[in-house]
């Protein structure tokens, strides 16, 4: 009997598990950005920040502490190989930088931000 009810709770597990990874894919992600960014329209200084991307809504949030700085859509597109490192995609509009992109080291997909458009230029932090 015992183990039988170990059996089915490790069943129970698994299940969840397996849920979580079908419908968990959120991305969470501390950044630090080198240089000041447009995003959105909403200029961000450099510095660190919290990214959490939701893949399901397309939702991209750039926050500092719990206050949400800024706020866009964006979609994952794959890669062809994994970054050696971060990289920040941008694009150069007159005296401001959007942010187009960015790619976490050691990943194989990039996040592209809905503004896209020209060719970005990457830059990479460390």
């Amino acid at each position: 009997m015992r183990k039988m009810i170990n059996l089915l709770v490790i069943a129970a597990v698994v299940c969840l598990f397996s849920t979580l990874t079908v419908f968990g894919k959120d991305k969470s992600e501390f950044i630090n950005l080198p240089q000041d960014v447009v995003i959105n329209g909403t200029v961000v200084k450099k510095g660190q920040y919290k990214l959490k991307f939701d893949e399901k809504t397309g939702e991209l949030l750039i926050m500092k502490g719990s206050k949400v700085v800024a706020k866009t859509t964006a979609r994952l597109e794959k890669r062809e190989d994994k970054a050696d490192r971060t990289e920040f995609n941008t694009f150069t509009n007159g005296s401001q930088n959007e942010l187009r992109g960015i790619t976490f080291r050691g990943d194989s997909e990039k996040i592209v931000l809905a503004q896209g458009g020209a060719s970005a230029q990457p830059a990479t932090a460390q």
